[in-house]
């Protein structure tokens, strides 16, 4: 598109604004997009033995709800759940994933039940609060 009004002249430094801007536009987005990858490469480089503890500790979890709620009872406080947990940290591995953590080294094996224990209170702070509420005997 021209930029032609009659009597104006067209203005001599636009191709040099618009490339200043562009290259600007250009290198901050180049930063933000190193950084998002850099980000993501980190949170899919973690042990994948630590994503299958996570895995078995939500398991459990809703096994246990579930098992409350089939004998028709009401589904226990998440808070309590977590408190049985953390007692033992263990009980809510599969065999597999506890001879795989416990089978390796002794340093990988804390710095994982540290990580785990970690997850735990992220679940605890995040849904610990939850109370079950049964809306069948509700008027």
């Amino acid at each position: 598109m021209r930029y032609y009004l009659r009597r104006y002249p067209a203005p001599t430094n636009t191709p040099v604004a618009r490339d200043t801007i562009y290259g600007l536009c250009t290198v901050a987005f180049l930063i933000l997009i190193t950084n998002i990858v850099n980000s993501m490469t980190k949170e899919h480089a973690r042990n994948p033995l630590l994503a299958k503890m996570e895995e078995d500790t939500r398991n459990s979890i809703i096994a246990k709800i579930e098992a409350e709620r089939d004998r028709r009872r009401p589904a226990p406080s998440l808070a309590g759940v977590f408190e049985a947990i953390k007692r033992d940290p263990d009980s809510v591995l599969s065999n597999e994933t506890r001879q795989a953590v416990y089978g390796g080294d002794p340093n990988q094996r804390d710095i994982l039940s540290e990580r785990h224990r970690d997850y735990l209170d992220r679940l605890e702070e995040r849904y610990g609060r939850y109370v079950s509420e049964d809306r069948s005997r509700e008027t």
